[in-house]
């Protein structure tokens, strides 16, 4: 699977004419929410529904999500959610700073074996590689809301940059949430305030984002003309049901367990119910079946079925991975709505 670089992420919705609000984001790059203390819920929640939009992107194991978060809150219900309930097939929360920093020097090291990789491989990035390749390198997203005292020394705000500027081309991308009352905290040194300072003015200049403070939204590294038209029709931030729907999705996909040998159906979707039990059709090497074969009297519901089956594939799987060519050779044209 190949997800797209270039995405249109969605963060919220236009007043007028009442449309959806999308902002341009090259994945390799860090993404950022500033926010102070009155915009730190719709901050999560813009920032929460960024990173899952580009889990949606991916099969499971073919990326994961290490999340952190310096004070523990409710926020973010959805990614601990699905963490949680994946089993680690998604990623993992990690609990303590000292987890969060000895995973940081994990992916320091993993920068340095992936160039190793790309350079014997003769390609310019991860993404490259996994197209050509049989053995796909997961995407790593590194999702931080605040550094506090913990995650503020020096040395780990280093490799957090070197990971913001090297990262992308090894597919480790940054997720973060910059907490502006952390840089004027008295309870932080001020050596570190001002490491901190300078850490997020060299992470601003390469990463894209929104700054959240007293009800003023302003744009990091978006396009000027992108974000007054987007003035002009009094954007809103907030992603409403979104969230729960693309955790469902996410969810949905690891329903299917791997086999012995690690093979997984390239489609497994519900089709409908025996009882109370979902039926699902599934193709691949574990179900061992690669063609389907529908038959049936006049008016048994057919093409309704090969509608389902089509738009359902089309609701779960990325327009990038999923190639649809409906031809029927009677005159009459029976695919509706597709």
């Amino acid at each position: 699977m190949t997800p797209e670089r270039l995405l249109q992420v969605l963060v919220g919705k236009l007043d007028q004419p009442n449309f959806p609000a999308y902002i341009p984001y090259n994945s390799t790059t860090p993404w950022i929410v500033a926010h102070d203390e009155n915009s730190v819920a719709i901050a999560t929640e813009v920032c929460e529904g960024v990173t899952l939009q580009l889990l949606k992107q991916h099969l499971p194991k073919q990326a994961k999500l290490y999340f952190f978060e310096a004070a523990p809150s409710q926020n973010f219900k959805y990614i601990k959610r699905i963490l949680a309930d994946a089993e680690q097939q998604w990623g993992k929360q990690l609990f303590t700073a000292n987890e969060c920093i000895s995973y940081i020097k994990q992916c320091e090291e993993l920068v340095r074996q992936r160039f190793t990789l790309l350079a014997q491989s003769k390609v310019a990035d991860i993404h490259q590689y996994n197209i050509n390749s049989a053995r796909v390198e997961p995407i790593i997203y590194l999702m931080i809301s605040g550094l506090g005292t913990d995650l503020s020394e020096h040395r780990f705000l280093q490799q957090l940059d070197m990971l913001g500027k090297q990262g992308g081309a090894t597919g480790i991308v940054l997720l973060l949430l910059r907490n502006r009352q952390e840089e004027t905290a008295p309870y932080i040194p001020e050596l570190r305030r001002n490491q901190l300072a300078a850490f997020w003015q060299s992470m601003q200049t390469q990463a894209v984002g929104l700054d959240l403070q007293e009800s003023n939204i302003q744009p990091i590294n978006i396009p000027s003309e992108l974000w007054r038209l987007l003035q002009r029709f009094n954007i809103k931030l907030g992603l409403g049901s979104l969230c729960d729907e693309l955790t469902n999705a996410l969810l949905e996909q690891i329903k299917q367990p791997e086999d012995s040998s690690g093979n997984y159906d390239f489609l497994h979707i519900a089709i409908g119910h025996v009882g109370h039990t979902p039926a699902y059709l599934s193709m691949g090497e574990k179900s061992n079946a690669y063609h389907a074969l529908i038959g049936g009297a006049t008016r048994t519901g057919k093409t309704t079925l090969i509608n389902n089956i089509i738009l359902k594939a089309c609701e779960e799987y990325p327009p990038q991975t999923t190639t649809i060519l409906p031809h029927r050779f009677q005159k009459r044209y029976q695919f509706l709505g597709i």
